[in-house]
């Protein structure tokens, strides 16, 4: 073969190359369009729910949050379409709670193995386990395909102790927290805020036990009839098996509120920004 037939080949190669990456753009960005469609498709059909959050300061910032405009689709509301919600009070009990989550890979199945392992409820103060905390979060660089960000992962000497607030956690069979999961009570629902576990013990079921444990939880709390975690369309496809696994389904939600009270605007804005990065 001569040069100039080896660089003719070569340039051949070269722009059969280009037009296969150009090929598999392509279908990458129609895949993509696929699955936006099959989203709104889902939306549309999703159930319907009305959700009372009650009235006062947290109910305002609550409302707010949820009803804002979305920053990348600003005909919806963040919080109101896919939402993923349980209704606790639908249950005849903890333990029909559980067989509704049985069988193999099941929340009941992965809260046993994580109970044989050694693992325990508790109730917690996070200020009395800011170094296990900070344990937990630095366990894994990434998390759902994400890399943890800087200023999450930076230690904390203090967090704040709210009134309408659960904080519950997994303790290990030495004694020490290894996952967490703060719940913010407003009105009929229960949502959830931060939340993480240490990534050696993950295999173990200790979500599992963590939520199946806050449903317990939220069962006993009167004024709680929804259990909430965050959106159906904002996560993983192995978050969203985690929360099918647990119960949660998505739906189209309407926030209802009593009243704004007698708060300024700028007082509910406040409360607001503050319930912003508390979700996070």
């Amino acid at each position: 073969m001569t040069l100039t037939s080896k660089a003719e080949l070569t340039l051949r190669m070269a722009a059969l190359l280009r037009r296969l990456n150009d090929i598999l753009f392509v279908i990458r960005r129609m895949a993509a369009l696929l699955r936006r469609l099959n989203h709104i498709l889902l939306a549309i059909r999703l159930p319907r729910l009305e959700v009372q959050l009650g009235s006062g300061p947290e109910a305002a910032a609550a409302y707010r949050s949820f009803t804002a405009r979305h920053p990348r689709y600003p005909f919806f509301a963040p919080k109101t379409v896919g939402i993923e919600l349980m209704d606790v009070h639908r249950f005849q009990g903890f333990d029909k709670y559980l067989a509704t989550a049985g069988g193999k890979n099941s929340t009941a199945y992965y809260r046993r193995r994580a109970l044989r392992k050694g693992h325990s409820f508790v109730r917690i103060n996070k200020n009395d386990h800011v170094e296990e905390i900070h344990a937990i979060k630095i366990s894994a660089p990434m998390r759902q395909g994400q890399p943890m960000e800087e200023e999450y992962i930076k230690f904390r000497a203090r967090f704040p102790v709210e009134k309408n607030w659960l904080y519950l956690g997994i303790k290990n069979d030495q004694g020490r927290l290894v996952a967490y999961l703060d719940i913010n009570c407003v009105g009929e629902v229960a949502y959830v805020g931060p939340i993480l576990g240490h990534a050696a013990f993950l295999k173990d079921g200790i979500m599992y036990l963590l939520f199946a444990e806050a449903v317990r939880v939220l069962m006993d709390e009167e004024s709680v009839r929804y259990f909430m975690y965050d959106t159906y369309f904002g996560g993983t496809d192995g978050l969203r098996l985690f929360k099918k696994r647990i119960g949660f389904q998505p739906f189209q939600v309407r926030w209802r509120i009593n009243s704004w009270s007698s708060m300024s605007r700028s007082e509910v804005h406040g409360l607001s920004d503050r319930f912003d990065t508390e979700t996070a």
